[in-house]
């Protein structure tokens, strides 16, 4: 059996450090497609149509939505096999801890769309002009335990439970233009602005005046506890919808790698200097209405996490050091988590029972992009949901309001983590991640 020093044991504690959330594009934008698991590259339905596709917004006509979303993550850790002992000192413990004493999460959206008609060369152009602000990631988790496995410091430091949130809003001015009959084109300017706060990892704020606690980080003063922290970027999205038929259509959609400011107050925390950009997607979706009141639809999507260094990053790069020795937190080649890319595959289906009542449901699965390798640097993140069902329905109170509602349940997921996910030099080990997620959500929308 090995013993921890606090050197060890600060290091035990990076494993849990690096726990800026898992960006899983798992974002609500509308009650409708919501409720068919978020499928609607082909299928537009209401103003929340440019954040799936922004050529679909010519099809959706004049009306304003906006609603309120209630989202609940549920999970826990398991760190097991570690085989290291630490005397005194508080041991790397083999059993389970909650992840979410913050379970709720609330979040508001909208908007809003407004079609025109433009006579150019004796022809009528149709093109349409929108504005759209959803959510696309929230992640907060929080330890009320002092625990190693955390990063919690020890006396005589004076340290905070370690916890983290992170939140990522999109704001998008949307154009789309009818290039014909059958075939669309549109545009969005995607306005990112990403907020983080990070607390409880003392341990790796050290200056390397105590000779036990050496310093991890390259800006060892911008790794936890200032509070909020803001990173605003821009990108963009274009799409095409092609109408083949009034039964079947086809979108196609790229959205642009956005670079983002960095997060100053955290550089010593994420990799080159506290940067954590967009990366690029691509997607693809196909709608069939294969009765008069009723549709199918089907999508695709592909997410470069490559692109993005603090997330592909392993948590040791033995391409850059041994592998016993961490790269400084903050520097080109950090500690990240080893992200692998994903795939997104949603089939959704809606019913119209009658003019005022349309019903819905659908399904999601993505592979997490959390490495069995990688789990010990994920275990604030927690974020291993794959399946998720969804329902939903809209009810017409005239021509011209409607009301839509959406639940959605992520099934509880639990990656291994492979042996030794905790380096051999630290006594080895695995930590296994569990986590399931609900949603609720209530829309309303009109049409002027």
């Amino acid at each position: 059996m090995k013993c921890l020093n606090l050197k060890t044991l600060a290091f035990l504690g990076l494993l849990a450090s690096l726990g800026l959330p898992e960006n899983v594009e798992g974002f609500i934008a509308g009650g409708k497609a919501t409720g068919m698991a978020a499928t609607g590259i082909a299928y537009p339905q209401d103003a929340y149509a440019g954040a799936y596709n922004p050529a679909g917004i010519v099809d959706v006509g004049d009306r304003l939505d906006f609603g309120i979303d209630w989202i609940q993550d549920r999970g826990h850790i398991r760190g097991k096999n570690n085989r290291t002992q630490t005397g005194a000192l508080n041991p790397l413990v083999n059993r389970k801890f909650d992840a979410f004493k913050t379970k709720d999460f609330y979040n508001g959206d909208f908007g809003i769309n407004k079609t025109f008609y433009t006579e150019i060369c004796g022809n009528c152009v149709n093109w349409a002009a929108g504005l759209v602000f959803y959510n696309r990631d929230f992640q907060k988790t929080s330890y009320t335990e002092r625990i190693v496995l955390l990063g919690n410091p020890l006396p005589p430091i004076n340290g905070t439970n370690p916890g983290l949130e992170y939140l990522h809003q999109t704001i998008s001015p949307v154009f789309a233009i009818n290039i014909n009959d059958c075939l669309s084109f549109g545009v969005s300017v995607d306005v990112h602005v990403q907020r983080a706060k990070v607390q409880g990892l003392q341990n790796f704020a050290q200056d390397g005046s105590i000779p036990q606690l050496p310093r991890f980080s390259l800006y060892p003063d911008k790794v936890t506890n200032k509070g909020y922290d803001y990173s605003s970027g821009v990108g963009a999205t274009i799409g095409v919808k092609w109408q083949i038929s009034d039964y079947l259509a086809l979108g196609v959609t790229y959205r642009t790698k956005a670079k983002m400011s960095h997060f100053h107050k955290y550089k010593g925390f994420l990799a080159q200097r506290g940067l954590l950009n967009i990366p690029q997607k691509v997607g693809a979706g196909i709608a069939w209405r294969f009765l008069p009141y009723a549709t199918l639809a089907f999508d695709v999507e592909w997410i470069d996490w490559t692109q993005v260094t603090s997330l592909h990053n392993p948590l040791i790069n033995s391409r850059v050091t041994p592998p016993e020795i961490l790269t400084p937190l903050g520097s080109k080649h950090g500690p990240g988590f080893g992200f692998r890319n994903q795939t997104f595959y949603r089939v959704g289906i809606d019913y119209a029972i009658n003019d005022c009542f349309t019903v819905r449901a659908g399904f999601r699965h993505a592979n997490s992009p959390v490495r069995r390798s990688q789990t010990a640097v994920n275990v604030l993140t927690c974020d291993t949901v794959e399946n998720i069902i969804t329902v939903g329905a809209t009810y017409n109170w005239n021509c011209c309001a409607e009301v839509s509602v959406f639940y959605a349940h992520g099934f509880s997921k639990k990656i291994k983590g492979k042996d030794n996910s905790i380096p051999v030099f630290l006594g080895g080990g695995s930590i296994d991640l569990v986590e399931s997620k609900n949603a609720l959500g209530i829309s309303v929308g009109y049409m002027f």
